[in-house]
């Protein structure tokens, strides 16, 4: 998958594209193709290390998304395969941003008229 990363020291230069490694979904957790994505203030702060440099590298970062879930993992009643839907970046109070997959509990479903739109 690819991820929005810091990889080795804090500043809006040094956020890159990686390719990171797909973990195994575990109870509760899903898996979405992302279609929209966006850097929030929470995410600034982390890239410019305003946040707490307490976060261990690789960092990713652009916790706001949008897409489909394309896999379930055991115990996912909420939402399933094709549903759109923007995940919660901070269900559990964890602040540190991670490729792992989200809860499918905090996902909220997207309304159809949602659709994303290439931008020009």
């Amino acid at each position: 998958m690819r991820a929005a990363q810091l990889t080795g020291a804090f500043g809006l230069d040094e956020v890159t594209i990686q390719q990171a490694p797909e973990p195994p979904l575990e109870a509760g957790q899903v898996r979405i193709r992302v279609e929209a994505v966006s850097l929030n203030y929470r995410d600034l702060l982390i890239a410019k290390g305003l946040y707490t440099k307490k976060l261990p590298f690789p960092l990713t970062i652009c916790s706001d998304c949008a897409g489909t879930v394309v896999e379930t993992g055991p115990g996912v009643t909420r939402v399933a395969t094709g549903d759109r839907v923007s995940p919660c970046f901070m269900p559990t109070g964890s602040a540190a941003p991670s490729p792992t997959p989200p809860p499918a509990e905090p996902s909220a479903r997207l309304p159809t008229a949602s659709s994303p739109k290439p931008s020009s």
